[in-house]
């Protein structure tokens, strides 16, 4: 058997080797992880606009965007099929930057859409009640559920690609005033993630996996 196991071992290195004098390299794919469940506080979704495509692709964005976050992995399928290449270099960037002060999501981030309509350029204009920094935690501050410091209107212009899929080509924020008071009034539906997420080492100097485009070939 030890023999067996030093030729495999030979072949395996000896073609390893060819792979690098040829230029070949295993091909890189993105990370399949099973969606976690959420566990909703209070009512769930139940606004008018929820089933539009559009609102759907944002529920997914957000939960794409804290799963990736929370992993440190920016390969994500749920991602990578959500957002284009350049977009998630640089959210992968900016976790490297948080040094000794990371911060995990306790869901994705939480909205309530209150219309769904058609801009000038003929794209899916979402606007949608969000509560900013609705749910997440620190290493300074681990017990917090959520924490809702203010809302945001905000109208998101879709594009479709190729592919049908969308991505977010613009967006337009106003807190909540009286000026804008569409969301003053808003009940934002919140949802969390049954298992607690887990706060990453310090220091956060870089990701746990690089973005696809960014990984060397």
């Amino acid at each position: 058997m030890a023999r067996i196991t030093r030729v495999l071992a030979a072949v395996m290195v000896g073609g390893l080797g060819l792979a690098v004098l040829s230029g070949c390299t295993p091909a890189r794919e993105a990370t399949v992880m099973e969606t976690p469940e959420l566990i909703w506080i209070g009512a769930e979704p139940a606004s008018a606009f929820e089933a539009e495509p559009g609102v759907q692709y944002l529920r997914e964005y957000n939960l794409a965007q804290a799963l990736a976050w929370n992993t440190g992995d920016f390969t994500l399928a749920q991602l990578t099929s959500a957002e284009d290449a350049d977009v998630i270099v640089n959210m992968a960037n900016l976790y490297a930057a948080q040094g000794d002060f990371p911060f995990v999501y306790r869901g994705p981030a939480a909205f309530e859409p209150i219309a769904v309509e058609t801009d000038d350029a003929n794209r899916p204009a979402i606007t949608v009640c969000e509560a900013d920094e609705s749910v997440f935690l620190t290493g300074s501050n681990p017990g917090t559920a959520f924490r809702e410091i203010r809302t945001t209107q905000i109208t998101f212009h879709l594009r479709q690609t190729d592919t049908g899929t969308f991505r977010i080509d613009s967006r337009e924020a106003h807190k909540a005033t009286e000026e804008t008071p569409a969301c003053l009034a808003v009940t934002i539906p919140l949802a969390l993630f049954v298992t607690r997420p887990v706060m990453p080492d310090t220091p956060v100097t870089e990701p746990v996996r690089e973005p696809l485009e960014s990984e060397d070939d």
